[in-house]
């Protein structure tokens, strides 16, 4: 669906205006800043999936930038947040087909990689998202390093997983 202006809709966002570090973020604890930030992003994407208002899921990526500027020193947050931008900008990319979005995406699912724990099931998971991400810009662009970068990816995954693990693939 082509994006519409919000005055078609009878005005702006009843309960969302985010700006880059709204004042109620002032005295929030960083636990309810997360939820909060999480809660209306997956909230402004879905309602993005259902009419194309653009404007909503760039409110939603830029509260999500925002809070991780905030909790640079606070990994499990960062790991929340970070996992929600990923799929923000995915879902941006699919419906409009812009490049930087899926770039930010690996790049924010590599921070991710990183941040999380090894020998941990999200460790895997993180690393088989990147390799999809890895294989949708191989399928946007043609670029067989990608190609490469995912094939690893995969094999990086199924090496973190412990010995007798039933998604670890048997060799």
């Amino acid at each position: 669906m082509p994006s519409q202006e919000r005055s078609e809709h009878g005005g702006g966002s009843p309960s969302v205006a985010l700006s880059p570090r709204p004042k109620r973020w002032c005295s929030m604890t960083t636990c309810s800043l997360c939820i909060l930030v999480l809660s209306e992003s997956s909230s402004l994407q879905e309602r993005f999936e259902h009419t194309g208002i653009v404007d909503d899921i760039d409110s939603a990526i830029l509260a999500l930038r925002s809070a991780l500027e905030l909790v640079s020193n606070d990994p499990a947050h960062q790991e929340r947040l970070l996992s929600m931008l990923v799929g923000s900008l995915r879902c941006r990319f699919e419906r409009l087909k812009k490049l930087e979005d899926l770039d930010s995406a690996i790049a924010s699912q590599r921070s991710l990689v990183v941040l999380t724990p090894d020998g941990v099931h999200e460790k895997y998971c993180s690393i088989r998202t990147l390799s999809h991400l890895l294989r949708m810009r191989f399928d946007a662009t043609d670029g067989l390093d990608d190609l490469d970068s995912a094939i690893a990816a995969l094999s990086n995954a199924a090496e973190s997983l412990p010995d007798g693990h039933r998604e670890k693939p048997f060799v």
